[in-house]
């Protein structure tokens, strides 16, 4: 009866331990997984939720941590995104994802100088870590440093040449030396093998409006929002076009538009009370401008 007994109690013991490893260790797999889906999908803020759940049920889980950390970084969620990739360094100091999120924060907070100082600290020990590569070409561009920015894209590319992002980067910058043989045919290359990459359109609609031909740029920023309807830089910069050519009428309209989607962004809606402003709208102008 005894043997009974006992085996009744492990049999007993072992569905209580099945049940709290669903629900608190592979339940916060899945979440984790939908979670991790999401984000590489370019979806931060529908990952949250699941990766808020992943860590609820484990607290020091590094991957959903470390998602985590993305998510909040790339929906401007900074302070979160540091709380992340500080809990993720205690427990593995030397965690690359981390410390590139946290040089990732300065950079995109405005402390680049210190972010640039942090990547190359990183690649100093890690020389082929390609992803630091591009951040810090992509914050030294930011500052000015259009060379050695060009030569660490070059670098990239030279280990991952189909690249989307690090060709569209290299070609801007290219353009922006005037460089213009070898950056018109970079963009000519992207917009043949990426016709529908939202970065590369808009990166050959800001090289036609730069060079005045807005009527081209407004051709690419509008091919951009047939893909990504919200995509709030191209209607900007696409309202901007517009405002240029004097047709205050489609200008003003996206304006509105760009500040209906993101009122509290005080950068759009000072651009929408310039365009007033040019159009001649002056106390409409005047009531924005006050506004923000």
């Amino acid at each position: 009866m005894r043997k009974y007994a006992l085996l009744a109690l492990f049999l007993a013991f072992t569905a209580v331990a099945t049940t709290w490893f669903y629900h608190h260790v592979n339940r916060a797999g899945i979440d984790y997984a939908k979670g991790h889906r999401l984000l590489m999908n370019r979806l931060p803020d529908m990952a949250i939720p699941y990766l808020e759940r992943a860590l609820a049920s484990r607290p020091n889980f590094r991957a959903a941590l470390q998602d985590m950390g993305l998510a909040s970084l790339w929906s401007g969620d900074y302070a979160r995104a540091k709380l992340c990739f500080d809990r993720i360094i205690k427990l593995d100091p030397n965690n690359a994802v981390a410390r590139r999120g946290l040089a990732d924060i300065l950079a995109w907070s405005g402390d680049r100088q210190e972010a640039i100082a942090a990547y190359r600290k990183m690649l100093d020990e890690r020389p082929s870590d390609l992803q630091t590569t591009l951040s810090l070409a992509d914050a030294l561009y930011w500052e000015g440093e259009r060379e050695e920015a060009i030569a660490l894209y070059r670098r990239y590319l030279a280990k991952d040449p189909l690249h989307q992002e690090a060709l569209v980067r290299l070609a801007r910058a290219l353009s922006e030396i005037g460089e213009e043989e070898e950056a018109k045919k970079l963009f000519s290359y992207i917009e043949l093998r990426y016709p529908g990459f939202p970065p590369a359109l808009k990166a050959i609609a800001a090289y036609h409006a730069q060079r005045g031909d807005y009527d081209s740029a407004i051709k690419y920023y509008e091919r951009t929002l047939a893909i990504s309807p919200r995509d709030i830089e191209a209607i900007v910069r696409l309202a901007g076009c517009f405002a240029a050519k004097k047709e205050w009428s489609s200008a003003i309209d996206l304006a509105a538009k760009a500040a209906g989607e993101y009122p509290s962004d005080s950068a759009i809606r000072v651009a929408q009370a310039d365009i007033s402003l040019w159009a001649g709208r002056y106390e409409e102008a005047r009531k924005m401008y006050e506004g923000i």
